[in-house]
């Protein structure tokens, strides 16, 4: 049983899919539990086990997408939930450079160097006719 003051994991995936395949790799599944009362937390998290360690899943809420909805989810997780110790995106990745032959099933983990941001967001950009794409959202912590 996950308890909010015990060590967790914590992974938050934006479809449904994405949520249902992490899942599928835990070790036991615990009954979900209500929010504690007078809880402002409006998530639905899932608990579970992998190995050692205890984790709570949660999804963007149904209709939402992006930045906001995940940061919301994250906030109100990490309120309800103070002693997780790193929160996972897990999702679908929709680009891999050739070079690394990375295959479907692979586990890629972002490893910023130089001038290469952590995560990309490819979807908000747009494409110049001279320039190229040109990047408009990524998230970056270089300096942390």
């Amino acid at each position: 049983m996950i308890y909010s003051d015990s060590r967790i994991l914590s992974i938050l995936c934006a479809l449904d899919k994405e949520l249902f395949a992490v899942r599928a790799l835990f070790d036991e599944r615990y009954p979900v539990l209500p929010n504690p009362r007078g809880c402002t937390d409006s998530n639905h998290y899932a608990f579970d086990r992998i190995g050692y360690y205890n984790a709570v899943t949660s999804g963007l809420p149904s209709g939402e997408d992006g930045t906001n909805a995940a940061s919301n989810v994250v906030s109100n997780l990490k309120r309800t939930f103070p002693s997780v110790e790193f929160c996972l995106l897990v999702g679908i990745g929709g680009e891999v450079p050739e070079a690394n032959d990375v295959r479907l099933g692979d586990v890629v983990v972002s490893h910023p160097s130089g001038t290469v941001p952590d995560v990309v967001q490819y979807d908000l950009g747009k494409t110049l006719e001279i320039e190229g794409f040109m990047l408009e959202c990524y998230v970056d912590h270089h300096d942390t």
